[in-house]
């Protein structure tokens, strides 16, 4: 099944809701472990480094350390996936990243030597624990640093049901730019060379990735990939403990089955795609990116939806197309401003497009939609009181002319880092986020005022009442 497909038969409709008839199972665990792995403990209170939003973003960052150690580790694996806050419940999560329903399907994996205090080796980022399980040792005298982050449907279809891939692919995208960030900020990609950083969407062979992470490919897959120094191709892996044994940790409840559908969107949409490390963005920034430390606006993200109807300065809003410029462009998505409370700026629709790498909006239509568009989000009115919404868009057959079949992950893991950028720079400038993955999909795209493309995200963004620390 092509990604077209697969976002068109998930596409919600007044008429119903696609729902997923075949997913079974029980309640997933939310948090994967391996008991019997040797653990090794990140420290929880690493000193931080004192660079902002705006450092990381323009490229001036502040080292937090002149050696690859624990510490490093600690500070990227906290800040790009590392539990922030709980419910009042304490059942439920919060991470350093978004996620649908806070169900989080997303695993982190690194492949790590040269670090202090640690083997060489494959490790897994336990959540829950904050720290290191090594999976395998590696036989080599080399530093390197490659990320993956994989995904368990089941965790997500389990309440999404067959819509729940568009959320992991998401959910992997904002992961993914987090990690870059997280990188930054940490000082770790100081301390490689910037030839050697690659990212992918997606892989050649998921089944060659899933035996090279030892994760059943039956509950688990590969999605993406961060590295700032690859595993050299010829070391040497030793895995600590029987294959089966390990495979069994990817199962996220007795008698998973996330269903039919997003098996065949999964298997039809393999594919990768070389990208380049996220650049350094050269427009100038509002002061206040300057001005609030890095760490604790990305410890302080929140989904904040409790909006008033205030105006916010074109100078923070011009922000927001600046930093997407780290993702973008793209061919196959197109990002549009729904703006109602912006000063200078007429309101209407936007559409972002790029001369070069320099964004520019162009007015497409002049009049009020905010409400038009909180009605298609199943008529979730806190949307209409932001000041502006992003609206992501894709077309599907242009993703795939360009990207072949994994041209919908390229497609939907980019729109994920964009809502990440939102998020982190709406906490920075004091203004809240709140996205939408749940929408009539054909009616947002006539607020837009458009008759193609599929929808992909919508993000709110206004002044809220306060914000909860």
């Amino acid at each position: 099944m092509k990604g077209s497909e697969y976002h068109e038969i998930t596409a919600y409709q007044r008429s119903g809701l696609a729902s997923g008839g075949r997913i079974r199972g029980g309640t997933p665990s939310f948090f994967k472990t391996y008991p019997t792995l040797p653990f090794y403990q990140l420290p929880k209170t690493p000193e931080l480094p004192s660079c902002s939003l705006g450092d990381v973003l323009t490229g001036a960052t502040t080292l937090a350390s002149n050696e690859l150690n624990l510490s490093l580790l600690s500070i990227f694996f906290a800040l790009t996936y590392g539990i922030t806050a709980t419910d009042r419940t304490g059942i439920y999560s919060f991470r350093a990243v978004p996620s649908a329903g806070a169900l989080y399907p997303c695993e982190v994996y690194a492949w790590l030597g040269g670090f202090r205090d640690l083997p060489h080796g494959l490790y897994h980022y336990n959540v829950a624990r904050h720290g290191l399980e090594q999976i395998a040792t590696v036989d080599s005298n080399d530093a390197f640093f490659e990320a993956w982050i994989t995904a368990i449907p089941y965790r997500s279809a389990w309440k999404y049901r067959d819509r729940a891939f568009r959320y992991v692919l998401l959910d992997s995208g904002h992961i993914f730019e987090q990690a870059l960030v997280s990188a930054k900020v940490s000082g770790i990609t100081s301390k490689f060379k910037e030839a050697n950083w690659t990212g992918t969407y997606g892989c050649r062979s998921e089944t060659a990735i899933c035996q090279r992470l030892a994760v059943d490919p039956h509950h688990e897959r590969p999605v993406a990939r961060v590295a700032f120094a690859p595993l050299p191709e010829t070391a040497k892996i030793d895995y600590l403990t029987d294959k089966k044994e390990l495979l069994s940790a990817s199962a996220p409840a007795n008698g998973a089955d996330y269903g039919p559908v997003i098996l065949n969107a999964i298997n039809g949409t393999v594919g990768e795609v070389t990208i380049p490390i996220a650049p350094d963005i050269s427009e100038k920034l509002p002061s206040l990116l300057f001005q609030n430390n890095a760490v604790q606006v990305i410890l302080n993200r929140r989904s904040r939806r409790n909006f008033i109807k205030g105006s916010i300065s074109a100078d923070y809003f011009e922000s927001y197309p600046k930093a997407f410029s780290r993702a973008l462009p793209i061919k196959g998505l197109t990002v549009y401003f729904v703006v109602e409370r912006v000063d200078n700026y007429d309101e209407g629709v936007y559409e972002l497009w790029f001369d070069g790498t320099r964004p520019n909006l162009k007015l497409t239509g002049k009049g009020m939609f905010m409400s038009q568009l909180a009605d298609a989000c199943l008529h979730q009115m806190w949307v209409s009181h932001a000041s502006f919404a992003i609206v992501v868009l894709l077309n599907t057959e242009e993703l795939e002319k360009t990207y072949g079949n994994a041209g919908y992950r390229v497609g939907m893991l980019c729109v994920g880092r964009i809502g990440q950028l939102c998020y982190l720079l709406s906490e920075a400038l004091g203004l809240g986020c709140c996205g939408v993955g749940a929408f009539y999909d054909y009616e947002v795209t006539r607020v837009i005022g458009l008759h193609g493309g599929m929808s992909a995200y919508v993000l709110a963004v206004g002044p809220v009442k306060k914000q909860v620390r």
